[in-house]
Order: structure tokens, then sequence, then C-alpha cells
């Protein structure tokens, strides 16, 4: 399973509320109905937790697109979410990641908070970005979370010729549920472009496997 996540940025004539409320309830539709889409989840900013880097635009909230495949994802044609996009958007950076395996710590608690991180950089040879996030989230999410490490395969993707887009600088993106919304102590050899603070739409949810459930219910 791939997932196709856009980083994304409003307008300066639009407000984040506005922004906010097209994204979820004009926006969300549309894309909802893509052809080939598995999931679709929404992550909309409530607090930079890291300030973006120069290297990288604001960013107001990320997209979450699953698909079966890159090709699957290719394959497709949304061209009323493209037009849509032009008319409230102002960047959009596209990132194609292999979805990664949740790590569990603890049971789910109902006050956990999603983080979003996004990170550059390369690490010393034989670890990999899994390794050594993992080991460094651990303190964060303490006694009740888990870390999923998504790291970019593909990059170049463009939403469409008039929205600008980024760099090409992101190497993962880590999605942390956290008691506190906390972020230290990243690895040698990584550049974290920004942290996010986020609250999450899930407009198409997949069905979650036994062991989210059973983590869910604190077994």
């Amino acid at each position: 399973m791939i997932i196709r996540s856009g980083l994304i940025r409003n307008r300066e004539d639009v407000s984040k509320e506005a922004f906010d409320r097209h994204w979820l309830d004009v926006h969300g539709p549309l894309a909802r109905a893509v052809p080939n889409l598995r999931a679709y989840t929404q992550n909309h900013v409530l607090t930079q937790l890291i300030a973006p880097s120069p290297s990288l635009h604001q960013i107001y909230g990320i997209s979450q697109l699953w698909f079966d495949s890159v090709n699957a994802m290719n394959a497709v044609e949304q061209q009323l979410c493209v037009e849509d996009i032009k008319g409230f958007l102002s960047a959009v950076t596209i990132v194609i990641q292999q979805a990664g395996e949740w790590t569990y710590f603890g049971q789910a608690a109902p006050t956990q908070q999603k983080v979003m991180a996004v990170l550059a950089g390369s690490l010393v040879a034989g670890r990999s970005y899994a390794d050594h996030l993992r080991a460094a989230f651990r303190e964060s999410v303490a006694q009740g979370g888990r870390v999923r490490v998504n790291s970019v395969i593909e990059k170049g993707h463009s939403v469409d010729s008039h929205v600008a887009r980024a760099d090409d600088v992101v190497a993962t993106i880590a999605e942390l549920d956290v008691r506190g919304p906390l972020l230290n102590d990243i690895p040698d050899g990584l550049e974290c472009l920004t942290a996010l603070h986020v609250e999450q739409f899930p407009i198409l949810r997949a069905p979650a496997d036994a062991t989210v459930q059973a983590w869910r219910a604190g077994r």
C-alpha cells in the first residue's frame, strides 16, 4: 500500500478558517470519489511544534490518500480535484510514500494527539529511518502511543503547472499518536523540516486491522 501525501499551503487571501471549511466540506467529497482510492485522511494543522525550514513552504494541512500501488494512483483522473485546488491553495508538495508499520507503546488513551513530523537528511550506513525514528520517538509516546514511519519512494509529482511546489527535500514523514504533542531527540543526520500537531479527519476510512483494534481496546 502506498500513500500519496500533499503538503498544503493555502492562499494568502484565504483565511485558515475558510481553508479548513473548504478543504473538508468541498474538496473532501471530490477527492473521496477518486477511482482506486482505498482510504483518505485530511490532517488539519492546529499548532506548529517546529517552525518550517526555509527549504519547505508553510503547511496548513497534510492530505493522505492510500492506493494499492503507484500504478493504481497514476491511472486516476482527478481533474475536478485539480480545478478545485487552484481556487484555494497556493502551494502543494506531493510525495509518494511506502506505508510503514505501526509500532505500539502501552495502551491507547482518549487524551492522545496526532503529531506529524516531516524529515530530510541522510543516515549512517546500515541504519534505516524507521530504526532511528522509532528509537527517538519512544520517549515521546511514553506509556501510551504509537509511531509509523512512511518513507518517500517517489518525488517530482505536481498537482498542476499553476500550483507551486517546494524542492524535493522530504525523505520521510513520521506519524505519532502521543499523550502530549512532544517531539524530542531527533537523531543525528536527520533534519526535521517541520513538526505539526494536527487534527485528523478520516474522509474515507480503511478498516482497522486486528492489531489496531486490540490496542484501542486496551488488550
